[in-house]
């Protein structure tokens, strides 16, 4: 992030930045499908492998009452 941040400072820089939110923009949509569609549209390669990162081998549990539930598989939504 300091890089970034220093090389704002020179006026013959060009910087390029690329913010995504993903916590709700996929709910209810398989992963896998996801990635295959992200893929299909000519996306940079380090984009796709940063999507397919964040929601694929995740997994949820619920904690109620003090008492956890067992660790379940999230193949589609956000995690």
């Amino acid at each position: 992030m300091n890089f970034l941040l220093s090389s704002t400072d020179d006026p013959n820089n060009i910087v390029r930045l690329c913010f995504y939110d993903l916590s709700k923009g996929f709910n209810r949509v398989d992963h896998n499908i996801l990635i295959d569609i992200v893929r299909q549209f000519d996306v940079h390669p380090a984009l796709v492998q940063s999507i397919a990162s964040f929601l694929t081998v995740r997994s949820q549990r619920v904690c109620f009452d003090g008492i956890l539930s067992e660790w379940k598989p999230v193949p589609a939504g956000i995690p």
